[in-house]
């Protein structure tokens, strides 16, 4: 549902938005979500984590201790990340848009999506799941289909302040619904001591490192084309490459659902279970995945030409190579969600920091060449190359396989 509303979304925009603003308000958007982030300092995983395992040993109260302390740590982070992404835009001379709304729509989503990992970690999927960018994502496009039925046309400015509006909306219903539970709770005392803000930092800067590499390879493309390729082509290329984002969809809800999970078994010493689970949930995602690629392979120009519109049908083939990274990446399961739950973060950080070098330098070498094409051919590399790297070492650390079966046990 997030991605289909999420499409829906971004084809509205292209039908609203001019091609040159429409690369724009991907830019934009790119920067948001990777300062994001950064502003979350690495603790949403670390919130999932930590507060799975105070409840797994029964303790109530150390998981509420722990949600607590998080919430204070992000929200000190995304403000003063706030602070110093608004004055260097400023200096930098740089358009209204990005010195002062794009600041704010990176609170906003760091907040949003913290919150929602707290959430996870009590095992409350379906809200950690509505406000984890559903219920903004539904806003959204409810505010976009209002100003399509209205004369008023639509710039890139107006564009992203009703995202950011949007995601306040969702981010406020969230906190509320936090604060709810941390009334309602009956929490037992403590069994541990209260986690200071240095010890959550050296749980999460790797994890940091790692998203932020992770990021780098989902958002330097766009950058990388949007520095040397005209405005429509950013346009072309960033519909496309979200397009095929659909792909990893299964898999993006069997991480939603299992990330608790994995913790809880891994600390239970529960390795058969879990490699079971982890393998069962890639097979069903790889399965409902295929479909998605055949369409895309075979009918990736009409498919584009009927979300976004006739200008779109160029990127037929960053839709399919885009698209088979994606399908690598699900066949190889939670693999790095694995690591991150098991207290492997170290080594996960250093896969993706050495795959996020190699495959940024060879996007910029062939990106004057070969143009979109080009940059989505090595972006698909690299994300193939990172999962199957990550899936060997999570074999060798762990002991367990995170690969889709031929069949479900």
């Amino acid at each position: 549902m997030m991605m289909a509303l999420s499409l829906a979304g971004n084809a509205l925009l292209a039908r609203l938005l001019t091609p040159s603003d429409m690369g724009a308000y991907f830019y934009a958007a790119s920067l948001a979500i990777f300062f994001a982030a950064v502003a979350q300092l690495g603790l949403g995983r670390i919130a999932t984590k930590t507060i799975a395992e105070n409840l797994a040993v029964g303790d109530a109260g150390g998981a509420r201790q722990s949600a607590k302390a998080i919430l204070r740590l992000g929200a000190l982070a995304a403000r003063g990340l706030v602070v110093i992404a608004s004055a260097a835009s400023g200096m930098l001379g740089l358009s209204l848009v990005f010195v002062l709304l794009v600041p704010l729509w990176i609170f906003v989503e760091s907040a949003q999506r913290l919150i929602a990992e707290v959430l996870r970690g009590f095992d409350d999927i379906r809200a950690a799941t509505l406000f984890g960018g559903l219920v903004a994502a539904g806003v959204f496009v409810g505010l976009l289909w209002i100003v399509s039925l209205t004369p008023s046309p639509l710039d890139q400015i107006h564009a992203v302040e009703l995202k950011i509006s949007s995601i306040a909306f969702s981010t406020i219903l969230a906190l509320v619904v936090l604060w709810r539970m941390f009334n309602t709770q009956v929490v037992s005392a403590s069994i541990n001591t209260r986690l200071s803000s240095p010890s959550l930092l050296r749980q999460s800067a790797p994890i940091l490192i790692t998203n932020l590499t992770w990021l780098t390879m989902a958002q330097s493309d766009i950058w990388i084309v949007a520095a040397f390729r005209h405005p429509s082509e950013v346009a072309v290329y960033g519909a496309a490459a979200r397009l095929a984002i659909l792909v990893s969809v299964p898999l993006d809800i069997v991480n939603a659902v299992i990330a608790p999970s994995i913790a809880r078994l891994y600390k239970l010493g529960r390795k058969n279970e879990l490699e079971k689970m982890l393998r069962d949930s890639a097979t069903l995602a790889s399965i409902a995945s295929i479909a998605s690629l055949i369409l895309y392979m075979s009918l990736g120009a009409d498919i584009l030409e009927f979300v976004y519109g006739s200008v779109y049908r160029d990127g037929a083939m960053v839709l399919a190579l885009t698209s088979l990274g994606q399908i690598v990446n699900v066949w190889s399961g939670s693999c790095g969600l694995a690591l991150m739950m098991t207290d492997h973060q170290r080594a996960l950080m250093l896969i993706s920091v050495l795959r996020s070098v190699l495959t940024v330098s060879a996007a910029l070498a062939l990106v004057q060449p070969l143009g979109i094409v080009g940059v989505a051919g090595v972006m698909a590399l690299g994300v193939a190359l990172q999962n199957i790297w990550t899936l060997g070492y999570v074999k060798h650390a762990v002991g367990i396989w995170t690969h889709a079966r031929m069949w479900i046990r």
